[in-house]
């Protein structure tokens, strides 16, 4: 019995002792990474593509994980507390995960709120301190350059560039703001986002993504000009990889996906929206390689429909997306809704197979949900809001945003 009430003691001392083995490894060692075959999906679309994979890979070495002072940073002159550095460091570890989840009097919910603080006060220092936004700015392609430049040295560590929905951002742009005559102009630069700018292609993104690859961890191409070649290149040049959009890339296709995840064993949110190649192979994938998913967005992805029900794997799920994505029934969402307890999100709009039985499930067992489309289900719109009404989690959750709620009562 005592054993038993001390379980999880045992495992922080089990995390912080394997946290130090981490960190006594060689720095910038080689790191070889098996790519699994996934029902056949394997390998690259050329010999070209492997013989070039294979001299950048040999050139530089990968980090073997994060180091310590990445992984506990002093925001704002805040030191983390122990509890937050045991927490983040045995939220690494899949084995400890479940140990706390099983064996441990902490509820993982509290674990996880704890990690998840600290991130939001990170992401706020990053978005005020270290980001230059330049979300829909409309100058040309000359004056568009020379704003970033002026920009970016009022940014001591520039950290995150946006440059969404920019209509004169060019490659050639691109090229002078991130990589001047082929060298690295932003040492610090770990998030890159170009989504809705059309003009952008191939040329310019994966070149930044070879050259400044082990330091990215999120990159968002939605919509953009670019190809699959740009998804294989973060795939072997980003192992800490973190989130990865590339929603309305029409040429996306399974091995891609697999190929991502085995490689980015850190992803922890995907945008694949309107990928409509996209089948459940991908998911599986997901299902067993991102066991820290936190978001998932297959919007559109009309192949995608009994894998859902591998994603009861992902406890840290938060967010998951699958408007008009007709496979989907019930019995594929219930075993998800059941088990991921930390769900925040969920959107089934136009999901002509989820009934009522869905609502059932979510109104008595999604008490975290702060987001719910079920708009177009086969569902009477105001039964299903008396029903998800009777739940008192859920009727103060769902009015923490306005519009979170979206159906149509009948």
């Amino acid at each position: 019995m005592a054993s038993h009430k001390w379980a999880w003691l045992q495992g922080v001392r089990d995390a912080l002792g394997w946290q130090r083995g981490r960190l006594s490894s060689a720095r910038g060692s080689a790191r070889s990474i098996d790519s699994a075959d996934i029902h056949g999906i394997g390998g690259w679309d050329s010999d070209e593509e492997d013989a070039r994979g294979a001299a950048v890979e040999e050139g530089g070495g990968r980090e073997d994980g994060v180091a310590g002072d990445e992984m506990f940073e002093i925001v704002d002159g805040r030191v983390p507390s122990l509890f937050e550095i045991c927490a983040r460091t045995i939220a690494q570890d899949k084995r400890l995960v479940a140990r706390l989840y099983y064996d441990a009097p902490l509820g993982i919910e509290y674990l996880w709120e704890v990690v998840k603080n600290a991130q939001d006060r990170h992401e706020e220092h990053t978005r005020t301190k270290c980001t230059l936004n330049l979300r829909g700015c409309r100058d040309s392609c000359a004056v568009l350059g020379r704003t970033v430049t002026r920009r970016m040295t009022n940014c001591e560590r520039l950290v995150s560039l946006i440059l969404d929905d920019c209509s004169g951002l060019t490659d050639k742009v691109l090229r002078g703001v991130a990589i001047p005559r082929d060298k690295v102009a932003l040492p610090h630069l770990q998030r890159i986002s170009v989504a809705d700018c059309p003009v952008i292609t191939d040329n310019s993104l994966e070149h930044i993504i070879r050259i400044y690859g082990p330091k990215l961890k999120v990159v968002r191409l939605s919509n953009s000009g670019v190809s699959q070649r740009c998804v294989k290149a973060m795939a072997l040049h980003c192992p800490n990889l973190e989130v990865a959009a590339f929603a309305h890339q029409l040429h996306i296709r399974d091995k891609h996906v697999v190929q991502l995840v085995m490689r980015c064993s850190r992803l922890k949110q995907i945008e694949a929206a309107y990928c409509r190649l996209i089948t459940d192979v991908s998911v599986i994938a997901i299902a067993q390689k991102l066991w820290a998913l936190e978001s998932l967005d297959l919007s559109y992805c009309d192949q995608v429909g009994v894998s859902i029900e591998g994603l009861q794997q992902c406890k840290f799920l938060q967010g998951l997306r699958l408007q008009n994505c007709p496979k989907i029934t019930d019995r594929i969402l219930s075993p998800v809704l059941r088990w991921c307890n930390l769900l925040e999100v969920l959107c089934v709009r136009s999901c002509p197979l989820v009934t009522m039985s869905t609502v059932e499930t979510i109104a008595s067992h999604c008490e975290s949900l702060r987001s719910l489309d079920i708009t177009g289900i086969q569902a009477d719109g105001n039964k299903a809001l008396t029903l998800l009404a009777k739940s008192n989690a859920l009727r103060l959750s769902l009015q923490v945003r306005r519009y979170s709620l979206s159906i149509h009562p009948s």
